[in-house]
């Protein structure tokens, strides 16, 4: 009887001894994972969104240079809020890009969550225009001719 009692008890404890390194190893990850998206929202900035457009086929723009700084955006679902990756300079061969999206942000000194509520500092915002090249990214419309 006794024998059973501690196969019975060996039984129980084993899984647990098992899981427990286990959990561990993904808790440092999630750990890395969660430092990793800190410093990357660093390099971000968020806006408020007042446009979208979305062209029905692509219109080619001709850019100023052929460097240009691109950009990666992230939407919000939930609120109009785009936020944007630190720029990186992108040479292109050919300076003519097609575009197939344009947005219009409001930018402002004032915290993110007050230019949202308050109608007045939104209307007091300044608009920026950016576009979205194919095979580039999002640049300031002030690139394109």
């Amino acid at each position: 009887m006794k024998m059973n009692k501690m196969l019975v008890t060996l039984s129980l404890a084993l899984p647990l001894a098992t899981v427990t390194p286990a959990i561990t190893g993904v808790t440092a990850n999630a750990a890395q994972v969660s430092h990793k998206m800190a410093h990357h929202k660093e390099s971000e900035k968020s806006f408020a969104l007042d446009k979208v457009k979305d062209f029905k086929s692509a219109k080619t723009y001709k850019l100023k240079s052929k460097d240009v700084k691109a950009y990666k955006a992230m939407f919000m679902a939930d609120q109009p809020v785009v936020s944007f990756s630190h720029g990186k300079t992108v040479k292109v061969h050919d300076k003519k890009v097609r575009v197939n999206k344009k947005i219009t942000i409001k930018e402002s000194k004032t915290k993110l969550e007050k230019l949202l509520k308050d109608k007045k500092e939104y209307k007091k915002a300044k608009n920026i225009e950016y576009l979205h090249a194919e095979k580039i990214g999002w640049i300031k419309a002030t690139e394109v001719k």
